[in-house]
């Protein structure tokens, strides 16, 4: 009995030290967790404080944008109202060119029949 006796001790010794080995690996464990909630903690709240200083940036620039785009609309009709303006006095110009031709063709003409024009 007396091996059988040192064979339950040893037994009993490695199962204690692996108890130990466990506590201290737990406590380990709990240590890394609770730095772990602080980090993530501390990273919420810088998040959060950024997000409260980003906010209202981010509604000022949307509200800017929207600002931007309802005046782009405006000067887009504008555009567009003078681009008609300006095809139809480029009609009329064309239309009083030729008027032109052939007022200067007549003109021509008659000086040619009047004899002004020496050739």
């Amino acid at each position: 009995m007396s091996d059988n006796g040192n064979v339950e001790s040893h037994t009993i010794r490695l199962l204690q030290e692996m108890r130990g080995e466990m506590a201290e690996f737990r406590q380990e464990i709990r240590a890394d967790v609770a730095e772990l909630r602080q980090e993530v903690t501390q990273f919420r709240q810088e998040t959060e404080r950024r997000l409260g200083v980003l906010e209202p940036a981010v509604v000022n620039i949307i509200g800017a944008v929207t600002a931007v785009a309802k005046t782009q609309e405006q000067h887009t009709a504008l555009l567009l109202a003078h681009n008609e303006k300006l095809v139809e006095i480029q009609r009329t110009q064309n239309v009083m060119e030729k008027d032109m031709r052939g007022i200067r063709g007549r003109v021509e003409r008659i000086e040619d029949h009047i004899g002004l024009v020496k050739a």
